[in-house]
């Protein structure tokens, strides 16, 4: 689907064309924090470039031995002044930071029930929802509420 010499996310907005997207990068950049913040820069580049609303959003995890990357990713936000989805604020209130075992990945919560209050003590139902809650902040912010 993809042209030649297009990137990926030059790619996603050509075949998706949406109006808002969400960059949520960073576990596995350790080490890296100059090429990581060049990156997303770029990636933040081609949506403003696309007319698309970019929202950064930080990440839970603490994979490069730091928070290197989400300050990275604040400092981004706050340079183009675009909205930051902050999950890692929300993982700050998670047992483990809402992580399983290894550090990495979000622990799961299948039943995506949120009158069940275990719902607030996992990763990737915290992350759901806090990614709805940065949308719908865009958007009523876009529509002049």
């Amino acid at each position: 689907i993809c042209l030649p010499n297009e990137i990926p996310v030059q790619c996603e907005i050509r075949v998706h064309n949406p109006s808002v997207i969400l960059i949520r990068l960073g576990t596995n950049d350790a080490g890296a924090g100059s090429m990581f913040d060049g990156n997303m820069r770029r990636i933040v580049d081609e949506a403003i470039n696309a007319g698309v609303i970019p929202i950064i959003g930080t990440k839970g995890d603490r994979h490069e031995g730091s928070n290197e990357n989400n300050e990275i990713l604040r400092r981004i936000a706050a340079d183009y002044r675009i909205p930051l989805w902050d999950y890692d604020r929300v993982a700050d209130t998670l047992p483990s930071r809402g992580l399983d075992v290894d550090a990495a990945h979000m622990n799961t919560f299948y039943a995506h029930d949120y009158n069940d209050p275990t719902a607030f003590t996992r990763g990737h139902a915290m992350h759901n929802l806090t990614a709805l809650m940065a949308l719908d902040a865009v958007w009523r912010q876009v529509m002049g509420e």
